[in-house]
């Protein structure tokens, strides 16, 4: 929304760049700050900090540090200038050590997740689900003020940009009792199909028929309120990576940290894709100038410029309908295809959710 109000379709891509810069500096001072203010246990994970309480005044703090069940007593030294029976000079030395360590076993991890093709469809899925998602969401203000306030009614604007922006609102509980009746695999299905169905009849309607594309928007945005719904198959991902490697404990939290390693970045890749092909369609700006001379050639020089505004018009409104059918239509046929090849279903499904109480 930000940078909306720093568009510029005759400047090009540079206002809308130094806005994303900004804001990108802003967001790493921010993580650099909090990530400087976090307190972590001490190296190898030997050590975990746990709440304690004061005894004195009754409050609780989190700096009491405990050792674990697992780990070794502290060798005991009568060095002074040691820590723990080692120099003090070393402790940069053993930090560095440690996070070595620490990124081979996450390495490791990475590896053991993405040699399992669930997970592997479970992210490009969810990626393209994100892309998705973030596409429209973005640039619903673009197709408002592009297309639909030149096509529409005012009447008909406002109730489809209403229905736009608060059906999506109520998407998870409507289809909430489908899912429990025919299942989350057959609700997923769905709602591909439904959003292929929707990219097909709004390009071939074509978007001078705003009474039928305005509804298409309302039902596409209805669609992708069903990303709620992912988490639930990210459990059965999570699941089944618990039976494979026989853990005695999930590590739930870990997978999720790593699918949004990978999915994450859909989330900025949708908006510049957007922008890019915005850009691309706007043309020249028409800007042929020439309209105040007298005489035959500056006539001519103003009607060129007229026409080449009207062209560049006539590109913005076709950018902005492609963006919101054309390629998202694309995506949705992906996504059929990464959907049906989806093992953890089933039969399949049933026998890892009782190899998985076993574990417990």
């Amino acid at each position: 929304m930000i940078s909306w109000y720093f568009w510029d379709p005759n400047g090009g891509l540079w206002p809308f760049r130094k806005v994303c810069f900004v804001l990108c500096l802003i967001s790493a001072g921010g993580w650099y700050v909090s990530g400087s203010l976090m307190r972590m246990p001490n190296s190898g994970g030997r050590v975990v900090a746990v709440p304690g309480q004061n005894k004195e005044d009754g409050t609780l703090h989190h700096d009491v540090e405990q050792p674990t069940p697992h780990s070794p007593p502290p060798p005991l030294s009568s060095d002074k200038g040691s820590i723990n029976g080692a120099p003090a000079t070393t402790t940069t030395t053993t930090t560095t050590s440690t996070l070595r360590g620490e990124f081979k076993q996450w390495s490791m991890f990475v590896k053991q997740l993405v040699a399992q093709p669930p997970f592997l469809q479970y992210v490009s899925l969810n990626f393209i689900m994100n892309f998705n998602y973030f596409l429209s969401d973005s640039f619903l203000i673009f197709l408002d003020q592009k297309l639909m306030v030149k096509v529409m009614p005012p009447w008909f604007r406002l109730a489809i940009t209403t229905l736009a922006l608060y059906v999506p609102k109520f998407g998870v509980q409507l289809m909430t009792p489908y899912a429990n009746k025919h299942g989350l695999h057959a609700l997923i299905t769905g709602i591909i199909q439904a959003s292929i169905v929707v990219g097909v009849v709004a390009l071939m309607v074509g978007r001078n028929v705003y009474y039928v594309w305005g509804l298409l928007v309302v039902v596409q945005r209805f669609l992708l309120s069903s990303w709620g719904f992912y988490d639930l198959i990210m459990a059965d991902v999570i699941d089944n990576d618990r039976v494979k490697h026989q853990r005695k404990t999930s590590v739930a939290t870990s997978i999720h940290g790593v699918q949004s390693l990978f999915v994450k970045p859909a989330q900025s890749l949708a908006p510049m894709c957007g922008a890019w092909i915005l850009t691309a369609t706007m043309g020249d700006g028409g800007g042929g100038g020439g309209g105040a001379t007298s005489g035959g050639e500056g006539q001519t020089m103003g009607a060129e410029g007229q026409v080449g505004s009207v062209s560049a018009g006539v590109g913005q409104m076709d950018g902005v309908y492609w963006l919101t059918f054309g390629l998202p239509l694309i995506c949705s046929f992906v996504q059929l295809f990464i959907w049906s090849k989806y093992t953890l279903k089933g039969e399949q499904l049933k026998q890892i959710k009782t190899r998985v109480a076993a574990l417990m």
